[in-house]
């Protein structure tokens, strides 16, 4: 089952031509937008063989986050949470409650496999916040998600993380203790200072820097990061990889790491190198595509 996801900053009609393209150029499965407030479905659907899944809302704004899949008999997605907009802008506050949650939607994923779940993730910006406090705030987050999912072992997570790999808020403990080598993955929980940590997966990490693992680096080098900024600060990483994919250790034999990719849109790319850029939204992240074979209940 083939994925991709993007952050498409509320890009407007018509828009959806190039999705239709990505969906075909890449045999799509699942589309996940989120920041898609101004595309409606009909637009996106007409002439594909996807279905929208429906949100679970309490209200009939537009959403931040849309799922997407292509109609087949072997499996359906359906939206696990209730949909709520931001409250607040205040991220300290974290309006999550008991059924209520922001910036976290959670999809399960039935049918001929074991019910597979995942959460797509949007944090507050990088722009506004540092590294720290993305680290008080993931514990939130990851808690929720835990609960919302009955704290299943076939779990992933991907989205608009609004942190690089290596931030406090991706490796340590407290965060997501996501590491960057399945061999390190040898339990599904850890006991770190003082209680037992779930482990993730963070295959991200290998779509760092321009170097591509091929023989001819001219022909195989890439920008390195899925989002790009001009920051003024003192460490200035330009490129940063801020949309990412992990995983729990039930997930890992069954994820295909040839498929984890960053797609990089020329256009978009030539934008976002521009010194100067005008205040229109304009498309500001690359698409992330991965892949996992999930096992059916037939080959277990």
């Amino acid at each position: 089952m083939k994925f991709l996801y993007w952050n498409i900053n509320n890009q407007p009609s018509p828009f959806e031509e190039t999705l239709r393209k990505l969906i075909t150029d890449n045999a799509i499965d699942v589309l996940v937008l989120s920041e898609n407030k101004l595309i409606p479905d009909d637009l996106l659907l007409t002439d594909t063989d996807f279905l929208s899944v429906p949100l679970n809302q309490n209200n009939k704004k537009s959403k931040w986050v849309k799922v997407y899949y292509k109609k087949n008999d072997d499996y359906k997605i359906t939206h696990h949470t209730e949909y709520t907009e931001l409250e607040n802008e205040d991220e300290e506050t974290l309006p999550i409650s008991n059924k209520k949650v922001n910036r976290i939607q959670i999809f399960k994923i039935s049918g001929n496999i074991d019910d597979t779940y995942f959460a797509c993730i949007h944090f507050p910006s990088k722009i506004y916040h540092d590294e720290i406090t993305h680290l008080q705030v993931v514990p939130n987050y990851k808690e929720k998600i835990h609960s919302l999912t009955q704290n299943s072992k076939r779990l992933f997570i991907f989205g608009d993380f609004n942190m690089n790999p290596f931030d406090v808020g991706m490796v340590e403990p407290l965060g997501f203790f996501a590491h960057n080598n399945r061999e390190l993955i040898t339990t599904e929980t850890q006991f770190k200072h003082g209680r037992q940590n779930i482990l993730y997966y963070n295959p991200s990490w290998s779509l760092l820097g321009d170097y591509i693992n091929k023989m001819n680096y001219e022909d195989n080098k890439r920008s390195g990061g899925s989002f790009f900024y001009r920051e003024k600060k003192s460490r200035c990483l330009y490129w940063h990889l801020i949309d990412q994919l992990i995983m729990r250790k039930s997930l890992i034999d069954e994820f295909n790491s040839e498929d984890l990719e960053i797609i990089e849109l020329e256009f978009i790319k030539k934008d976002l190198l521009k010194e100067k850029v005008d205040n229109v939204n304009k498309l500001d992240h690359f698409p992330l595509q991965f892949s996992f074979n999930f096992k059916t209940h037939n080959n277990e």
